[in-house]
């Protein structure tokens, strides 16, 4: 199953129900907030990374010493 990106949440569509079901307005109030949020986790998790690398080199560097 592929990882679900920002705007796949976006896009995301419902049927609607013949007996009522959902606002939409809510539903996508939801939906744009959660995308939100996984961008900030992803702008996180690649800072995380970047970081990550930077102390693997630097321990490489001490490593020598």
């Amino acid at each position: 199953m592929p990882r679900l990106k920002p705007n796949d949440i976006r896009n995301a569509q419902f049927k609607g129900s013949l007996f009522g079901g959902f606002n939409k307005n809510q539903v996508l109030e939801f939906l744009e907030q959660i995308a939100k949020e996984m961008e900030q986790l992803l702008r996180e998790k690649n800072e995380l990374e970047a970081e990550l690398a930077q102390v693997k080199l630097d321990l490489l560097d001490v490593e020598e010493i």
